[in-house]
């Protein structure tokens, strides 16, 4: 996006607010440190926003009789998991851990896609030429956090910059999950969801440590007894 900023950038702009330019207290290396830490904090602030995404990857798997697929190296969080089944995609819902061990011998049929669109995990900055994202102005909250750092590693008294990153923050807090702004958020119709499930089983799935898990799950009017 337009408002994307290099490392070599925002460590200027760091030593600028932290007044520590020409300064070798703090190297550069350090600063990179700072700066990668912070803009994956700032990543996730994007991400709890729960909006529209900021960032999306996606991935397909082609099931086997496996039930644990492996995930992408960049994963961090799912948005949504679809099977194929007759030239259309059905979402996929998860399943509960108190389900699997009743579902765990039923591996999906073997020839079906599936695709996940996900969060990935933010890429750590290492050359100068390396680029974070603030959307529209809100890189200033990793160049504070970073000065914040730098700061405390002096010794220097944060409270004005702590201040000003708590500014950044409410305007990230109160606008980040209104990336559509011209429609309302509305509540997703699951019953008529399930009404509309073509596979029978239903297919279901889980994150489970770096493995997409799927089960081939109940029919029509399973339930506990």
């Amino acid at each position: 996006m337009a408002r994307s900023r290099t490392l070599t950038s925002l460590i200027a702009d760091v030593r600028e607010r932290c007044d520590m330019v020409g300064s070798t207290f703090i190297t550069d290396a350090t600063l990179t440190e700072y700066i990668n830490q912070s803009a994956a904090r700032c990543q996730n602030k994007f991400t709890s926003s729960r909006g529209h995404s900021y960032q999306s990857s996606s991935t397909t798997w082609t099931t086997t009789s496996s039930l644990t697929y492996a995930l992408p190296s960049d994963f961090f969080e799912s948005q949504t998991v679809m099977m194929a089944n007759g030239g259309s995609n059905q979402e996929m819902r998860p399943f509960e851990m108190h389900e699997y061990a009743r579902w765990s011998e039923r591996a999906p049929t073997a020839g079906y896609v599936v695709t996940m669109i996900y969060t990935p995990v933010l890429a750590r900055m290492t050359s100068g030429s390396d680029t974070f994202d603030g959307v529209n102005g809100w890189e200033e909250w990793v160049i504070l956090d970073a000065c914040i750092k730098a700061l405390n590693k002096e010794e220097s008294d944060v409270s004005v910059i702590m201040a000003q990153r708590a500014d950044v923050e409410a305007e990230i807090t109160s606008m980040a999950a209104d990336r559509e702004a011209g429609w309302p958020s509305r509540i997703v119709d699951v019953e008529q969801l399930a009404e509309r499930e073509p596979f029978q089983p239903t297919p279901r799935f889980r994150i489970m440590g770096a493995n997409l898990c799927i089960l081939w799950g109940p029919v029509t009017g399973w339930e506990f007894t």
